[in-house]
């Protein structure tokens, strides 16, 4: 018998799907496979694996660890050569694709660390799979309620809480909460399921629900239409929320993560319903693209977990108000007297304010605007320095 790492990549692929049919088969309660989707840039995940499971589990850990352990291992040490930019590139590939195919097929897909502290969680996590939690079935939920609610004639405006519906993020603002579970970026269930542990012991200060803002850049699109706002946060603070600030519709939930708000908006769609999204960072994303038009609210600054994804297709919505550099920076100002034409200052010390001048332009253009899919025109009254 031929060794498996020696077939061809189609002799590969035949044996997967044979292994496949071979799980199928089998009579257990649980099944627990373990496989890649990918080996760099060679997809191994097949169409009849994403047939097959449930479940999808993802099990990340660190491009700097997964070096080190590819230097120690007889099997995968052909790996160890690579970049770390390499492999969190491949990470990423992995983990964008394998959702996208979970997406595809209303399937469950988390994202879990190998963070040690958070072991016994895990199991804790896979206990509440085994007892029947699911993305997908909470999306169901939600969606069978706003059903009955609304009907499918009107647009429907499906709004993120923080950050887009109101100004501030409730929990920091009225628990004086911070978090670093959603560091990643990932925003799967599992995230979304080590949020709701920590929040048992938040506590809320209500006497900072009145000094909420609500964000009328978003709202008064929406407050005179059909509307519902899908949070991650805290039911109980968002319901006292809804009440003071006189909104609609509201479903909050630590278990809201990025792929239940997705699983929403397709199923709202699939019934009919024609869906604008608003929201304003990655949890969100997912959501904004599959609505007939999503709307990215970016306000003041970009969301950093943002930085690496495309926004094409978005709809942006910015805070309008001028900003003026030389009011919040006293070097700004120095610069800006050194240029004009009447300071009497030329040569390498004007050429020098011209260069930082533009620098934080750039710097402060950089925080609000996407790295992607954005032009940038720039007006200049005379030439140009160039060092």
């Amino acid at each position: 018998m031929v060794p498996f790492l020696e077939l061809s990549e189609e002799e590969k692929h035949q044996v997967r799907i044979k292994y496949t049919e071979y799980i199928n088969g089998l009579n257990d309660e649980v099944i627990v496979s373990d496989g890649h989707y990918s080996f760099m840039e060679t997809v191994a995940f097949t169409e009849a694996d994403g047939e097959l499971y449930d479940i999808f589990i993802y099990l990340y850990c660190s491009p700097e660890n997964l070096k080190e352990r590819y230097a120690l291992s007889e099997k995968n040490g052909k790996f160890a050569g690579e970049s770390i930019e390499s492999l969190r590139q491949w990470q990423e590939f992995e983990i964008n694709n394998l959702r996208e195919e979970c997406h595809r097929r209303n399937k469950d897909f988390y994202v879990v660390s190998d963070n040690e502290e958070e072991q016994n969680k895990f199991f804790d996590f896979l206990s509440l799979l085994r007892e029947g939690f699911s993305s997908y079935d909470l999306a169901t939920d939600i969606c069978n309620q706003i059903m009955e609610q609304f009907n499918k004639q009107d647009i429907l405006y499906m709004v993120d809480g923080d950050k887009t519906i109101i100004i501030q993020d409730s929990y920091r603002f009225c628990c004086n909460g911070k978090t670093k579970i959603f560091d990643g970026d990932f925003y799967t269930g599992y995230q979304s399921f080590l949020f709701e542990k920590e929040l048992q012991t938040a506590s809320i200060d209500k006497s900072k629900i009145a000094e909420i803002t609500i964000n009328n850049e978003v709202y008064d699109i929406v407050a005179s239409n059909n509307y519902v706002v899908l949070s991650s946060g805290i039911k109980d603070l968002w319901s006292d929320i809804a009440n003071a600030k006189n909104l609609g519709t509201i479903f909050a939930s630590p278990y809201i993560s990025a792929d239940v708000k997705y699983y929403v908006v397709k199923q709202l769609r699939e019934h009919g319903y024609t869906i604008f999204a608003y929201g304003d960072s990655k949890i969100d994303l997912y959501m904004l693209r599959e609505a007939d038009k999503g709307f990215l609210y970016i306000g003041k600054r970009i969301s950093r977990s943002l930085k690496n994804e495309s926004l094409s297709g978005l709809v942006p919505i910015y805070d309008h108000s001028l900003v003026i550099l030389a009011d919040e920076d006293e070097e700004v100002q120095a610069d800006i007297a050194i240029c004009k034409s009447n300071s009497g200052i030329s040569g390498s010390r004007l050429a020098a304010a011209h260069v930082r001048l533009g620098e934080k332009i750039g710097r402060h253009i950089a925080a609000v605007f996407p790295e992607k899919n954005t032009s940038i025109l720039v007006l200049e009254r005379g030439g140009r320095f160039f060092w």
